[in-house]
């Protein structure tokens, strides 16, 4: 997940930003960074382009570090 809390984009929302995140994005990315899912919702806000490429960067990166250590426990 990511998010703009307080203006920021963020990456892994908590709780308590999940909860103040002026713009709540989840992203579902295949390790072939096919996209199965995109989930982006301005809560009372609006989010413009650059935004969202900023949250869907964030979003690719996050996945690339899970994938990374989901496969290195594997080993």
């Amino acid at each position: 997940s990511t998010g703009i809390v307080e203006n920021k984009a963020i990456l892994d929302l908590d709780y308590k930003e999940d909860s103040e995140a002026q713009v709540d994005a989840n992203f579902v990315i295949c390790d072939s960074d096919e996209i199965s899912e995109i989930q982006v919702t301005g809560e009372e806000f609006f989010f413009n382009d650059n935004q969202f490429s900023e949250l869907f960067s964030l979003a690719k990166t996050g996945v690339k570090e899970i994938i990374s250590k989901q496969k290195e426990a594997l080993k």
